[in-house]
């Protein structure tokens, strides 16, 4: 799904959820996960003052033709030769001859683990600057760092794996509107769960969080989002009791996520030239 802002396509995965057999064409409401929600929103208040940014003359757009930006998800593979990519991950389980672009404008990437990848792969080099934009969204919605907290816990698992935990007390459906569920994991002691973006708000937040392997997912995009961060000591649970282990010991450690990471290059490598070009 390819969002239009003043200009540019903000490439983002929401497709409708249903698909007729043996055939690409989709059909009914979007699916509408969250996390792959948040990449129009950054940049929607990242680009308010592209008008008076000047980045730096080695910044500017200059691969393609370019007026395409992929931020937020593990979606690499659907880059097109001469797309812009600020914070966008590789995922895991998508083999190499699935991406199909022979040149990038690579502003920011999630993780070291996608760098690599992109210049082994695809003889790409990019800057080290890491991160999830999504990390971003207490900077543009400072009420979620002041919300009470109204609950200990909340289970968010990956789309694919939402099935699995329907019955668990602490379950939220990743599908949650946005107005609801960024609250709710704003409003908690602790996130759980094999929805990477439930992990990422928590972390922005300040909040305890630990991943729980999904059965769907390969680790790659866990450990390069915290490999991007700093996060050295970063452990996936293999079950929600494992999970809830190492949170303690997080909480008993008053373990901070991001001390290792700083939003800046993050920040100052958002592609505002695509903006003054248009």
């Amino acid at each position: 799904m390819n969002t239009p802002t003043n200009h540019v396509e903000i490439m983002s995965w929401n497709p409708r959820r249903f698909r007729v057999p043996m055939t690409q064409h989709r059909f009914g409401p979007r699916v509408n996960n969250f996390g792959d929600l948040l990449g129009p929103i950054v940049v929607e208040k990242m680009r308010i003052d592209s008008a008076t940014a000047s980045p730096p003359a080695e910044t500017r757009h200059s691969v393609g033709m370019g007026r395409r930006l992929l931020t937020v998800g593990s979606v690499m593979h659907m880059a097109s030769t001469g797309d812009t990519v600020w914070g966008t991950g590789m995922n895991g389980k998508v083999p190499r001859q699935e991406h199909v672009f022979a040149g990038l404008d690579v502003r920011a990437v999630r993780g070291p683990l996608t760098q690599a990848r992109l210049a082994r792969e695809h003889g790409i080099v990019t800057p080290s600057i890491f991160g999830d934009p999504a990390l971003l969204m207490p900077m543009f919605f400072p009420e979620l760092r002041a919300a009470e907290k109204s609950r200990r816990s909340i289970l968010v698992p990956n789309l694919n794996d939402a099935r699995l935990y329907r019955g668990h007390p602490d379950y939220v459906d990743p599908r949650t509107s946005l107005d609801k569920l960024l609250p709710l994991i704003a409003g908690c002691e602790l996130v759980i769960g094999s929805s990477l973006h439930a992990i990422v708000m928590a972390d922005s937040l300040s909040i305890a969080a630990v991943p729980i392997a999904s059965p769907a997912e390969p680790d790659f995009k866990y450990n390069d989002y915290a490999a991007g961060t700093g996060q050295e000591d970063f452990r996936i649970a293999e079950t929600v009791a494992q999970a809830l282990e190492i949170a303690q010991s997080h909480l008993d450690s008053d373990r901070i996520a991001l001390s290792g990471w700083s939003p800046t290059a993050l920040i100052d490598a958002f592609p505002h030239d695509l903006w003054q070009a248009a």
